[in-house]
């Protein structure tokens, strides 16, 4: 049982970390690990689900290379903690006799009242895109002959927002 201790930003004092809390209320009266997984929302190094691959031994090992903000990389912060970022991308040896995973968790939203039980999870995936275009003079171009950057992108903007909203 547990949950994850990062939050996205302005993401609220609960996310996550209420169920790492109620992981050890748990533990408690039950024989149960409690995981608290890092980084899985991705805010500082954009490395969204970063702690559960670690643990599932699907991390790529690339991802110790990204920076934050301020230049500092993966690894360099994940030693100034004291952790030790070698190895972290193989699943630990113990992985095979958890016998699954449970997860207290809130994501604050205004509309609370849609409370459910969640038995799966959507994948999150993020891309990214280089759209390519020529600057043109919009007066004496014509539409036909330019190539326009900012077109392409919504294009995409739109495709993308059609394929997520199909049933």
């Amino acid at each position: 049982v547990g949950s994850h201790l990062d939050s996205v930003r302005a993401g609220g004092r609960y996310d996550g970390a209420l169920g790492v809390c109620a992981g050890f209320a748990v533990a408690e009266h039950a024989p149960v690990a409690v995981i608290a997984f890092a980084d899985e929302e991705g805010a500082r190094f954009n490395t969204p689900t970063f702690g559960s691959r670690a643990l599932a031994g699907v991390l790529d090992p690339a991802a110790l290379e990204r920076r934050d903000d301020d230049g500092v990389r993966l690894a360099d912060a994940m030693a100034a903690a004291g952790v030790d970022p070698d190895g972290v991308a193989e699943a630990p040896a113990w992985l095979g006799r958890l016998r699954g995973f449970l997860e207290l968790h809130v994501d604050q939203t205004p509309d609370l009242e849609r409370f459910a039980v969640v038995r799966a999870l959507a994948a999150r995936m993020r891309v990214q895109a280089d759209l390519h275009g020529r600057a043109d003079h919009a007066g004496t171009t014509r539409r036909h002959e330019r190539s326009d950057a900012l077109l392409r992108a919504a294009i995409l903007i739109v495709a993308a927002h059609q394929r997520a909203t199909e049933d």
